[in-house]
């Protein structure tokens, strides 16, 4: 299993939050099943992987926790500032932070390998095979081998941080959203932008790819869908009254987060996606 920013398993769904706690919800009955307490400052992340749950923070660490006891089993000292994002793959963990680097864990947390090479927070991360990639506030997307831990293609074009990236392996693209307000669609092949989505009217803070569909969140408090294929924007969602920080889609379900202190649930179509 390949595991990045992962936010619903099964049928639960996880949450992370200003309050340093990471909440564990039942898809079905829309209640809080349990809490995790442990962490000192925001959560930015949240991880499942292979049956585990990870999170992290802007205290600087990655928590593992113990799903049937609520309680931290392991502790990652990660980065020296706030770790802005996790990955998993190839039983490793892979983390990125404000500190400027990605870094790979093994799951028992030896001496991290370091990807170094952005010049400003690493904000976002995602591992595919021998391929890691990240997003950055120098306003750029690199792809790195893991195995020799050397960019090996930076997606240039963002004028502002990037935020969240989504990759679509099976069409060779990779999609970057950004404090630009736009989206981009990048050759994974080449690293030249293929197209910008604009529609947003501030930060683009998460991005989503399913089929030939793509989810967008903003700080415009909307959630956009739209088409790869077309180019086109096919619907908002209004509902919103603050940042939508993040989105996660599942059998026909749409989970978008926002700080105003809900998570909302909307019916999407991914059957025919």
């Amino acid at each position: 299993e390949t595991g990045y920013q992962r936010r619903v398993h099964g049928d639960r769904l996880f949450s992370g939050s200003y309050d340093s706690s990471v909440k564990e919800w039942s898809i079905d009955s829309q209640q809080c099943i349990r809490t995790y307490f442990g962490h000192t400052h925001t959560i930015w992340g949240i991880l499942t992987y292979n049956g585990r749950l990870f999170s992290c923070s802007r205290d600087k660490l990655v928590r593992e926790w113990d799903t049937r006891s609520s309680q931290c089993i392991a502790v990652f000292e990660a980065h020296r500032n706030s770790v802005r994002g996790i990955a998993a793959g190839n039983d490793k963990l892979y983390t990125c932070g404000e500190d400027c680097l990605a870094k790979e864990f093994t799951l028992d947390g030896e001496k991290p390998r370091l990807f170094i090479g952005h010049s400003a927070a690493v904000t976002c991360i995602i591992i595919q095979g021998n391929k890691l990639y990240t997003g950055s506030a120098d306003h750029t997307v690199k792809q790195w081998s893991v195995e020799s831990l050397t960019s090996t293609l930076t997606f240039t074009g963002h004028t502002s941080s990037v935020n969240s990236i989504a990759l679509h392996q099976e069409r060779d693209l990779i999609f970057s959203g950004s404090h630009d307000h736009t989206i981009k669609e990048w050759d994974l092949k080449t690293g030249e932008c293929n197209f910008t989505y604009t529609g947003h009217t501030y930060l683009v803070l998460c991005v989503v790819v399913l089929g030939k569909k793509l989810w967008s969140s903003s700080a415009d408090t909307t959630v956009k869908e739209w088409d790869t294929i077309t180019k086109t924007l096919c619907r908002s969602f209004v509902g919103h009254e603050g940042y939508v920080w993040t989105v996660a889609v599942m059998n026909n379900r749409l989970f978008s987060a926002s700080n105003d202190q809900t998570i909302k649930w909307w019916d999407v179509d991914t059957t025919n996606v």
